[in-house]
C-alpha cells in the first residue's frame, strides 16, 4: 500500500478526538483531526480578535390570523395578498385545507415594495 493510500485511509479510519496529551507525550493526528482541530483554533482567534459572534436567529413563522392583526386589515387581505405573491409558504396537503405561513419581516418588505392598487399615481 503507498503513502498517499495510508493517508486517505487514516484520514477516514479515526473519528474519535484524541485524548489530551501529558507533558513530552507525542500524539499523532489524521490528517483529518488535524484539519478540524485547526479550523476550531482559527474559529477562536477570529472570535477573540473580532468580539463574539451574535447567535443567529432562526426566522419567526406566523399564520394569517396573526399576520392581519399586525397589519390591522382582515385575514382574508392577507391570503388576496398571498395570492398576489407576497412571500409565504403554505402547510397542509393538496386538495385540503391548507394554512399559510409567514415570515413577518420578508412579507413586510414585500408590503413596503407593493405598488398602490387604488386609482392614485
Amino acid at each position: 500500500m503507498s503513502a498517499a493510500k495510508d493517508v486517505a485511509a487514516n484520514d477516514i479510519a479515526e473519528v474519535a478526538e484524541p485524548e489530551a496529551p501529558s507533558d513530552g507525550m507525542i500524539v499523532q493526528l489524521t490528517v483529518g483531526q488535524l484539519r478540524a482541530l485547526l479550523r476550531v483554533e482559527v474559529d477562536r482567534a477570529v472570535d477573540r480578535v473580532l468580539g463574539a459572534k451574535p447567535p443567529v436567529k432562526s426566522p419567526r413563522w406566523v399564520d394569517a390570523e396573526e399576520t392581519a392583526q399586525h397589519f390591522g386589515v382582515t385575514s382574508a387581505t392577507i391570503r388576496n395578498w398571498c395570492a398576489a405573491g407576497a412571500p409565504h409558504r403554505r402547510i397542509g396537503a393538496p386538495g385540503k385545507v391548507q394554512q399559510y405561513r409567514i415570515e413577518l419581516p420578508l412579507f413586510e418588505a414585500w408590503v413596503d415594495d407593493a405598488q398602490p392598487r387604488t386609482g392614485a399615481k
